[in-house]
């Protein structure tokens, strides 16, 4: 009877630049993933892949930390499953099943995998902005949020930029401090993956924004599962070293919380959350924001809940959208949110 890992191991041995594993070194580039998860912050792999019965079969090729002196130079191998009698390649060793790619066990499939492992850098270059989080989150802050992403087995250490917005381009207001927009790269996309704190009028004061500057990757049904698993809708070319940066992260695209605000599923005051994003995704001068951000809110304004036309007086007058504001108290019958409006108002 044929040995699958023996054919997949002697196929994997023909691709330069992939080390093969014995089963000791199998079991000690396991123990690796734990390390690595608990270094980056994100929850423990290890239970997943014990659960997919999975089994390392090699490590390779290798990309390693440029930035950060202390990290630099420090190895991040892709590594090479066998489960259920399937092959699979993965970022690197710490990365969940959930981003695993199925590979078909051929000298050419592997050679294919490999290569789409990164993206053509020739593709156009693609922005998605979501919605990462509440920035209360976390624990430590927004220092908690970077040391995450600092330490992440998908980037390439320290960021590549810190501060707000490019002085001059009317948007460097938008944030509570200058130090709390930071730029990292991944190792293998090379994409970057940009967390920015704005403050709202949600209780918990501030939420994080995330932008992901990427080339299209051709991993669709992976990132399908993912998004189908963690309830996120980023584009189906993602590629998966940009999933695995932001695992922490809601990852809910702006326009899909906008129809959860309109639909009732969030609570009205969940449309800060978009609105303050406007900030970030309108271009050119702040005036343009401010036509953005009453353009989103006039779409809320005949809402039948009366707290979710409270939140647009309420948000109208924190932009600074005061001839809305007024039209929205003109045209409202509620005594009660007349009162709320007035109160905005005032």
């Amino acid at each position: 009877m044929t040995n699958v890992r023996d054919d997949l191991t002697a196929l994997l041995a023909t691709t330069e630049g992939i080390t093969l594993l014995g089963k000791d070194e199998s079991d000690e580039a396991v123990q690796r993933a734990l390390q690595e998860a608990s270094a980056s912050f994100v929850e423990d792999p290890l239970d997943a892949i014990a659960a997919s019965k999975a089994t390392c079969l090699a490590l390779g090729p290798t990309v390693h930390v440029v930035r950060g002196a202390a990290r630099k130079g420090a190895a991040r191998p892709a590594a090479w499953w066998l489960s259920n009698e399937k092959l699979f390649l993965s970022c690197n060793v710490a990365a969940p099943p959930a981003l695993w790619v199925e590979v078909e066990p051929t000298t050419a499939g592997i050679a294919r995998a490999v290569r789409e492992l990164v993206p053509d850098p020739a593709a156009p270059e693609k922005v998605h902005r979501f919605f990462f989080g509440l920035l209360s989150d976390f624990v430590e802050g927004f220092l908690a949020l970077e040391n995450q992403l600092t330490l992440s087995a998908y980037c390439d250490g320290l960021p590549l930029r810190l501060g707000s917005a490019a002085p001059g381009d009317g948007r460097s207001d938008c944030f509570d401090d200058p130090s709390h927009t930071s730029t990292f790269e991944t190792l293998l996309s090379k994409s970057r993956v940009t967390v920015s704190a704005i403050h709202t009028l949600l209780e918990g004061g501030s939420i994080v924004i995330g932008a992901v500057e990427y080339r299209p990757s051709t991993h669709e049904a992976a990132v399908a599962a993912w998004n189908a698993a963690h309830g996120s809708d980023f584009p189906l070319d993602t590629p998966l070293d940009v999933l695995g940066a932001v695992t922490a992260g809601v990852g809910v695209s702006l326009a899909q919380l906008e129809e959860s605000v309109a639909s009732g599923e969030l609570l009205p005051e969940d449309l800060a959350i978009v609105v303050a994003s406007v900030l970030l995704t309108a271009p050119g001068p702040a005036v343009a924001g401010e036509k953005e951000i009453e353009a989103l809110l006039r779409r809320h304004m005949a809402s039948p809940d009366g707290s979710v036309r409270v939140a647009v007086g309420g948000l109208a007058g924190m932009y600074g959208c005061t001839a809305f504001r007024k039209e929205l108290r003109a045209q409202e019958q509620d005594p009660a949110v007349q009162a709320a409006l007035d109160d905005h108002i005032a």
